[in-house]
């Protein structure tokens, strides 16, 4: 199979590219990571981004920098965003049903009228943040801290 090794290459290259970048917004491309669904954006450094509304269902994450960003009302479904900073990100009313944050750090975010069904939030950090504590009922919580308190 080619398409794997293609998708860690420009995984690591768009890595290396964006670590020295200054992330540019716009309305298709955040910097050089394409806002679409399965958009690969590992690693990225991208704080405060707006991308309200945005489609990135199955998009790649991971260990990425979205400290303060706006993701209200995205459809992140499906999304890996393991180990993503989302320290006082707005996620108001997201669509993050079966997406992988474990071990996100969510400390301080917004997270009222999510969609958290299926979500993987084990080892997250969830201190500070403002949810309902019902949309967690059907989401992995394990090892997950702050995640049996909101401050609503």
């Amino acid at each position: 199979m080619l398409l794997a090794p293609k998708r860690i290459a420009f995984a690591i290259a768009l890595a290396f590219a964006l670590r020295s970048a200054q992330a540019q917004v716009t309305r298709d491309t955040v910097f050089e990571c394409p806002v679409r669904p399965g958009a690969l954006c590992v690693e990225v450094d991208l704080p405060g981004a707006r991308l309200a509304g945005a489609d990135l269902r199955m998009a790649d994450f991971s260990r990425a920098n979205l400290r303060g960003a706006d993701l209200s009302g995205a459809n992140l479904r499906d999304a890996d965003m393991e180990r993503v900073d989302l320290r006082g990100a707005n996620l108001r009313g997201a669509n993050l049903s079966d997406t992988d944050l474990a071990g996100a750090d969510l400390r301080d975010a917004d997270l009222r009228g999510a969609h958290l069904a299926g979500t993987d939030l084990r080892n997250a950090d969830l201190r500070g943040a403002r949810f309902d504590p019902e949309a967690l009922k059907n989401a992995d919580t394990r090892g997950c801290a702050g995640c049996g308190s909101s401050q609503r």
